[in-house]
């Protein structure tokens, strides 16, 4: 069912997918931590890789995406250029240079901001470790290369205006630099609504500049026993960024930016590892900053950070203090891997109740689910399939862009991201355009309570537009229109 080319159950077929890039970025980690490390402190840093589910989505999003994908390429370069010491060791580093920079291609098409992070992290390496530059030079050749593939595969597919179209969008949408004003806004907001967990960040962030002077034991004890503390406000505090899990891995690259004070800072491996936990700062401040509501993305770039970093301190070869390395580590992966449990893209698990049925047909074939929410989908297919023909386009609005894949229709559009207030009257130009220029031959449309309309009733593009189904289960809406004085295309 997973490889016959149809929608059906492609859900848990994207849910499978997702389970081989976390394996895979796990098994990516592991190589690189065992080689600054014993390895029984990489197995639990790749299992973190596992444990943690950004957003609590377990699906190939742009998030999951970019989270998996920078922590594998930047680890696949760390191992790489770690690897690169010996001649005979030569091939095994050039595989791994190369499946970092396709790595970081398909990242750049996903999340397309973080194409900034392996040329700050080559280039730092090149300054820093003066013989890995041979190496260095062919891994950005190997980027640009792939590079070269990638876009190519974007033009046959697209063409080059609606690539254009989509990346305009795409840039609005997200809102870059219009409304940063209102991101720090909402950061500040969600510091000032969990004072607790505030302090416990500031506290991680600036206490541990005060022991640096300390004989390394007692530093590696006072800055796990500080990190403990944190993290006890953390879990008694509200979730800040999201979700707890989120909460939880910014606590911890945080606590990454002090896990090499002490160490020597002329070996090369040690400016290696701390090139890449810079480059998973900046890739947590890329995410962070082009996101919508900017804090919750923090974890999905710095994820890579804080797993280094704990993997790195608990490895410290400093006498009488291991529960005090290993116990970060340790309540990070215990933690993140219980609350994933529990969280699933922001709603509890375990809820399902006595009457839960399970989907029979189409692309969420085999999950259970309510009975409304069945009944939704089983409604929105069949008005789907008795008033839009496979050769005839379709276009969704609404938070819900999954409703694509309940039609034999055309999916038609500058992005699956939707149009709503919040993006602007930019990005809604764009979309604009867009339907005046290449009008969809029926639009659909999904509501509840929450959902506003994305444009005024006297702009619509809906206006052109005639209502042929409605329908209403539970809180959820479906509105099918198609495009007025056109018959249905056989």
């Amino acid at each position: 069912m997973m490889w016959n080319g149809g929608l059906e159950g492609i859900i848990l077929a994207l849910r499978w997918t997702y389970a081989a890039l976390a394996v895979g970025t796990a098994l990516a980690l592991y190589d690189f931590t065992r080689r600054i490390g014993p390895r029984s402190i990489a197995v639990p840093a790749g299992l973190l890789a596992i444990a943690f589910i950004p957003f609590g989505l377990p699906a190939p999003s742009y998030n999951t995406i970019a989270m998996l994908g920078s922590a594998s390429a930047l680890c696949l370069l760390g191992s790489a250029l770690l690897n690169a010491s010996a001649d005979a060791r030569l091939r095994s580093a050039l595989l791994r240079l190369n499946l970092s920079a396709l790595i970081w291609v398909v990242v750049g098409i996903c999340y397309p901001t973080l194409v900034i992070a392996p040329a700050m992290s080559a280039g730092v390496a090149f300054i820093c470790i003066p013989h890995t530059r041979r190496l260095i030079i062919t891994y950005m050749g190997l980027i640009a290369a792939w590079g070269v593939v990638g876009a190519s595969v974007l033009l046959l597919v697209f063409g080059i205006d609606h690539l254009l179209s989509m990346l305009a969008y795409t840039s609005q949408s997200a809102q870059l630099g219009g409304r940063f004003t209102w991101k720090i806004d909402f950061v500040l907001e969600r510091l000032a609504a969990e004072p607790l967990a505030t302090t416990a960040f500031a506290a991680m962030a600036l206490i541990p500049l005060g022991l640096l002077r300390l004989e390394a034991a007692r530093f590696v004890s006072s800055l796990s026993a500080l990190f403990v503390i944190c993290f006890c406000c953390i879990m008694a505090a509200g979730p800040v960024a999201y979700i707890k899990s989120h909460d939880v891995i910014i606590l911890c690259f945080i606590f990454s930016l002090h896990c090499f004070s002490g160490l020597d800072a002329r070996s090369s491996a040690i400016i290696l590892v701390r090139v890449i936990v810079m480059s998973g700062l900046v890739c947590s401040m890329i995410t962070a900053y082009t996101a919508l509501y900017s804090i919750y993305n923090l974890a999905i770039g710095g994820f890579v950070s804080a797993a280094i970093g704990l993997a790195s301190f608990a490895g410290r070869p400093v006498e009488r203090t291991t529960l005090w390395r290993i116990a970060p580590l340790a309540l990070c992966l215990a933690t993140v891997g219980t609350l994933t449990m529990f969280r699933i893209y922001g709603e509890a698990t375990g809820y399902l109740s006595a009457d839960a049925e399970r989907v029979e047909s189409g692309p969420f074939l085999g999950l259970r689910t309510s009975p409304d929410l069945k009944a939704y989908i089983d409604t929105v297919s069949d008005e789907f399939a008795q008033h839009v023909s496979t050769n005839e386009t379709v276009t969704v609005f609404g938070p819900v862009a999954g409703l694509y894949l309940l039609t034999d229709g055309i999916p038609h559009g500058i992005s699956t991201w939707p149009a709503s207030r919040e993006t602007g009257p930019e990005a809604r130009a764009k979309w604009t355009a867009f339907l005046t220029k290449e009008p969809p031959d029926a639009i659909a449309y999904y509501a509840d309570p929450w959902t506003k309309e994305p444009w005024p009733a006297e702009a619509s593009p809906l206006n052109n537009y005639g209502e042929v189904s409605r329908s209403t289960i539970g809180f959820r809406t479906f509105v099918l229109s198609r495009r007025v004085n056109t018959e249905r295309k056989p």
